[in-house]
C-alpha cells in the first residue's frame, strides 16, 4: 500500500515534468572565460593549436545563430553535440520552448517537438552538483548568450521515495535538447552543463522571444566547423526510463 501511494505521488510529479525537459531554473558569475579564441586541448590531453568549434544554426524566417563551443568546459557534452550535428540530427527540428520575461530563453532539439521526447542514451552531467569539477578558468556561468544542455530533474521524486539515487539519474539525463539563455540565470550554475556561447545572432534569439511565434521556429540546417580538430564519439550512458520504472512499480 505504501509503495502504491509513493508511485501515485511520482505520477503526479511526472505530469509537471513531462510538459518540458527542464533546462532551467535561474545564473551568473563574473568568473568566465574572456578569451573566446583560447586554444583547447587535443583528444589525448596535449595542448593543441585549434580554435574552438563554431556551430551555425539556420532558423527559418528568423536568421542565423552562431555558437562557440567550449570543449575544455564540458568535453563529453561538446563531443555529443558535435556528433549529433554531424549526423544531421537537428536539421528540421524546432525550438519548441520559448520563455519570456526575467528568465528568457529558447530551447530545442527534441525529436518529438514537444520537450517530452525521450532518447535511449544520455551523457554525463558535467556540472558541480554532479561532482564534475573543472579548473576555475574553464568554468562557464549561465549569463545571457550561454548555451546549456537540458535535462530532467528527479529531485522531488528522490525526496518522495527517499531514494537519493534518483537525483543522479536526473543529473545524467541530458542528451540532445539544448537551451540558449537570453537573460542571466545565476541559479543554473553548477546544476546544468554550460558548454557554449552565442557569438553571433543574439538579435535573432531576441526576435524569436519577442515575437512569440504561434509555430515553433524550425532549425532548417545545423552545421559545425571544428577547424580541422577531430573529436571522438562521446561516452554515452543508458538513459533511465522513468515511464518503464513506473509501469514496473505498478505491476509489482
Amino acid at each position: 500500500m505504501k509503495k502504491s501511494i509513493k508511485v501515485i505521488g511520482v505520477l503526479t510529479l511526472m505530469i509537471f515534468m513531462l510538459v518540458a525537459l527542464t533546462g532551467c531554473l535561474n545564473n551568473e558569475d563574473e568568473d568566465r572565460d574572456e578569451n573566446r579564441n583560447e586554444r583547447g586541448e587535443t583528444e589525448n590531453g596535449a595542448s593543441g593549436d585549434y580554435p574552438n568549434p563554431v556551430v551555425t544554426i539556420e532558423i527559418e524566417e528568423f536568421g542565423t545563430v552562431k555558437i562557440e563551443l567550449y570543449p575544455e568546459t564540458a568535453p563529453e557534452t561538446v563531443k555529443n553535440f558535435i556528433s549529433l550535428i554531424n549526423q544531421g540530427y537537428y536539421d528540421g527540428l524546432t525550438f519548441h520552448r520559448i520563455e519570456r520575461g526575467a528568465f528568457a530563453l529558447i530551447q530545442g532539439g527534441d525529436w518529438e517537438g514537444t520537450g517530452a521526447g525521450r532518447n535511449d542514451y544520455s551523457v554525463v552531467g558535467e556540472f558541480t552538483d554532479n561532482n564534475f569539477r573543472r579548473s576555475s578558468r574553464d568554468t562557464l556561468s549561465f549569463e545571457r548568450g550561454v548555451v546549456g544542455l537540458a535535462r530532467l530533474d528527479f529531485f522531488e521524486i528522490a525526496m518522495l521515495l527517499e531514494d537519493p539515487t534518483f537525483i543522479e539519474k536526473g543529473h545524467n539525463s541530458g542528451f540532445a535538447q539544448f537551451f540558449i539563455m537570453a537573460t542571466d540565470a545565476p541559479d543554473l550554475d553548477g546544476r546544468f552543463a554550460a558548454f557554449g556561447r552565442v557569438i553571433e545572432g543574439m538579435d535573432v534569439v531576441d526576435e524569436i522571444i519577442a515575437s512569440n511565434p504561434a509555430d515553433s521556429p524550425v532549425m532548417r540546417r545545423v552545421t559545425v566547423d571544428t577547424f580541422g580538430r577531430e573529436f571522438r564519439e562521446p561516452e554515452l550512458l543508458e538513459s533511465f526510463d522513468i515511464n518503464a520504472w513506473i509501469e514496473e512499480m505498478l505491476e509489482s
